[in-house]
């Protein structure tokens, strides 16, 4: 899906059902430059050294993110279609435009990093219709900001404040106005104020009006080129002007807020079942800075701090990249698993089946639009899926029916426009433990992240035959007929004994360039 301003509130409600009926979402971004400029933007690269801290990588991520924008938004959310097992993809790529309404008080800095710009334009990024057709967007912080500012100026409506040098002419407008108000044979019910040559500053007019709203309260006035024109107006007319203003300000202040609308599901989600989204990018650190700092607010200083902020949000998040490079911290396993190189890899794999909705055939066959953030965000899904469905058959688990059916979208000619049904309301609690990312096994981890959220087989109370979670870059991928077999569906994110498959992956994402290699996102139970 293509998702244009000119369509966008029309879009909206089926933009919002697909995340609700969703179990899990990958997102991809695109954004206007990778470094934080030096001496004013004009400097060569420097080589950075081979290894930082994570809070020395968090800092300097930082400091991009606040010098550049977002440009492009791509969000998958995938659904389980139990009648014919299958993952339904919806993607949708999403243009962002920096620019907001003037009457709002927001003026942003654009900027472009050089060798950003060139590598879009080679890929094919289309800035006209970045800048034209673009989704508008406000964070919370700068419609907080905006909130405030407003109404701070509607009090600032009450008060009378004159310079010096423009007394007399306030002294005159009032004089002219309480005689014309207490006149009861007034020749004119208005009465125009301007001064001796028929010309009036933006300034002049701004003190008639100020002096009509703070001394006169049972007169309007009205702004023209030359004059202001002031009449009688009744307590009615006035509490419905204000109402009118307040109006215009929310449809203003609306529209600027755009695409955050639906980045508000993402991290504060309106689902029938209460659950958190289940977040899945690729290489993603940058993205979620990105993420927050473009649609919350600002970044916190500390890595820790973000860290936070992330797992209380998104208490699921998976990394593919770390995913597909688990057990593997080699410079091999960090150019080997590039997202078209994994898909490339995996593409030949038929199963679990996927497949795109009609409203995103596009990307469909041999349509490659590497990135473009909606290509990438449908891409990163389909690695997830299917690096996991490898995972579980090399690692021997078990899937039997599931449990419980949530989330299960019709076949495309009996879709309904229903946000989703409801689901068992009773959840086992998550136990939040630390686990590292080399760790032995998985047969003691504790309880899991929570029940089914669907889409999902159970996993065997019988033993496993390996326990040992295994790494996808040593693995060959080879389909062979039992694979076909027994890889019909993944674990399930929110099921007790299903989800401990997924404890060695979640909420750690790959850092190769980093002395730790890998940030780890405190687990909550807050699921």
């Amino acid at each position: 899906m293509q998702v244009t301003k000119s369509m966008f509130e029309q879009q909206k409600p089926q933009l919002l059902e697909n995340l609700r009926r969703s179990i899990f979402v990958a997102f991809d971004l695109e954004f206007s430059g990778l470094q934080k400029p030096k001496n004013g933007g004009r400097h060569v690269a420097e080589r950075p050294r081979s290894k930082m801290t994570l809070q020395e990588c968090y800092a300097s991520t930082r400091e991009a993110v606040e010098a550049y924008q977002l440009l492009q938004v791509g969000l998958c959310p995938v659904e389980w279609r139990e009648v014919d097992k299958t993952y339904v993809a919806s993607p949708a790529n999403i243009y962002i435009n920096p620019i907001v309404s003037p009457n709002l008080g927001v003026d942003r800095v654009f900027s472009l990093q050089s060798s950003t710009l060139a590598f879009l334009i080679d890929h094919g990024f289309d800035f006209n219709t970045q800048l034209r057709h673009g989704i508008a967007y406000l964070s919370r912080e700068e419609e907080r900001k905006i909130i405030d500012s407003w109404c701070e100026e509607d009090r600032n409506r009450e008060v009378l404040t004159i310079d010096s040098g423009s007394q007399q002419f306030a002294d005159d407008c009032i004089k002219a106005l309480e005689e014309w108000e207490n006149d009861p044979d007034a020749p004119w019910d208005f009465i125009n104020i301007t001064t001796d040559r028929n010309i009036m500053s933006n300034y002049q007019r701004y003190i008639v009006h100020q002096i009509v709203r703070t001394r006169f309260p049972k007169l309007i006035s009205q702004g023209r080129e030359t004059f202001v024109c002031v009449t009688r107006q009744t307590e009615e007319q006035k509490s419905r002007k204000k109402a009118e203003a307040k109006d215009v300000f929310d449809e203003q202040l609306h529209t600027a807020i755009g695409l955050r609308h639906i980045i508000d599901e993402l991290f504060e989600p309106k689902r029938p079942d209460g659950r958190k989204t289940v977040l899945v990018g690729h290489n993603c650190f940058m993205d979620l800075l990105h993420l927050y700092n473009c649609f919350i607010g600002k970044l916190p200083e500390k890595v820790e701090e973000f860290a936070e902020l992330m797992s209380k949000s998104f208490p699921i998040l998976i990394d593919t990249k770390f995913l597909a490079t688990y057990g593997d911290d080699s410079t091999t396993a960090n150019s080997g698993s590039t997202l078209s190189i994994l898909d490339s890899l995996l593409r030949p794999q038929t199963n679990p089946k996927i497949e795109l909705h009609a409203e995103a055939n596009t990307y469909g066959g041999d349509n490659h639009a590497f990135h473009e953030a909606g290509y990438d965000a449908y891409i990163t899904a389909t690695i997830l899926i299917r690096v996991a469905a490898r995972l579980v058959h090399e690692s021997g688990w078990q899937l039997t029916p599931p449990q419980l059916q949530t989330h299960q979208t019709e076949p495309p000619s009996h879709r309904t426009t229903n946000v989703a049904r409801d689901v068992a309301s009773e959840a086992k609690d998550y136990v939040p433990m630390e686990v590292d990312s080399e760790m032995p096994g998985i047969k003691d981890h504790g309880v899991g992240l929570a029940e089914t959220m669907g889409m999902v087989g159970v996993v065997s109370q019988q033993p496993q035959p390996n326990q040992r979670p295994v790494s996808f870059l040593s693995l060959g991928v080879s389909e062979d007929e039992k694979f076909r077999d027994d890889v019909k569906t993944i674990p399930g994110f929110y099921d007790g004994d299903n989800s401990k498959f997924w404890e060695p992956y979640v909420n750690k994402l790959r850092m190769f360039n980093t002395d730790e290699g890998v940030l780890k996102l405190p687990r909550t139970r807050d699921v």
